[in-house]
């Protein structure tokens, strides 16, 4: 089995993938929210919710450190081969192992060292930022109170990797119930009991069972407030089946 058969780029029926790094793409560069817009399985959730998201996600992507930058110490691997091939030209006058000769060994324990002292710290930098979206993830399943998951994915963040593999980055959104077909929960309009402030707790029947619900601040009695109800997962009912009869 290759390393590209490990890669968990699939969601539920219904979810929704973005995909920040493309571990098919050869030549990988810094991770790129390029879709902010609301997915359609998340059209129960406010605008600003998923903008605040988006918005994140997106500012989180720009701090990342592109892991190309460290190859450009191989520049430094150049003096070598100028040095060998000065030293062709000049064979006939060349009387032994020259200065410039340690100062090539020099260069090329310098390209070394860039290259991978390099990636050692870029990966790092950006493994600190892989945390910052997975907080953003977790904010989202907060936001919608645990109707929807946001599972933050990664793959070959690190500085070694196996041959071919590729950094993979995706995030993949759901419904926190993992149901097939089963639809957002909808915003119910609650109306405010005669002698209940602001503040005070309800118990309120929604489609998914009574749920409690606290009323928002300024809503006076008579007056009306939107409350989103939280998705329960129904039971899961399965066949029993005989596997052998008692004696």
């Amino acid at each position: 089995m290759g390393v590209g058969s490990s890669y968990n780029m699939t969601c539920p029926p219904g979810g929704a993938l973005i995909t920040l790094q493309d571990p098919q793409e050869c030549l990988q560069g810094k991770p790129v929210f390029k879709d902010s817009a609301k997915p359609p399985m998340l059209a129960a959730m406010p605008d600003n919710a998923w903008k605040g998201f988006a918005n994140k996600v997106s500012d989180t992507c720009a701090r990342y450190w592109d892991e190309r930058l460290p190859f450009l110490g191989l520049v430094f691997a150049l003096f070598p081969f100028v040095n060998a091939i000065l030293t062709f030209t000049n064979a006939g006058t060349d009387t032994g192992f020259g200065v410039t000769n340690f100062i090539s060994i020099g260069f090329v324990f310098l390209a070394v060292g860039t290259v991978f002292g390099g990636r050692v710290l870029i990966c790092n930098l950006n493994q600190a930022q892989d945390h910052a979206i997975r907080m953003a993830c977790e904010e989202l399943r907060t936001t919608s109170h645990g109707a929807f998951t946001a599972e933050y994915r990664t793959m070959w963040t690190g500085p070694c990797k196996p041959k071919h593999a590729r950094t993979m980055r995706v995030i993949c959104i759901s419904s926190a119930s993992g149901m097939v077909g089963m639809a957002p929960p909808q915003s119910i309009t609650v109306t405010v009991p005669a002698g209940v402030s602001a503040g005070a707790m309800l118990q309120v029947q929604t489609p998914t069972g009574i749920q409690s619900v606290t009323v928002p601040p300024g809503v006076s009695p008579g007056q009306t407030f939107a409350f989103t109800p939280t998705a329960v997962p129904a039971p899961v009912i399965v066949q029993a089946q005989v596997v052998g009869e008692a004696v």
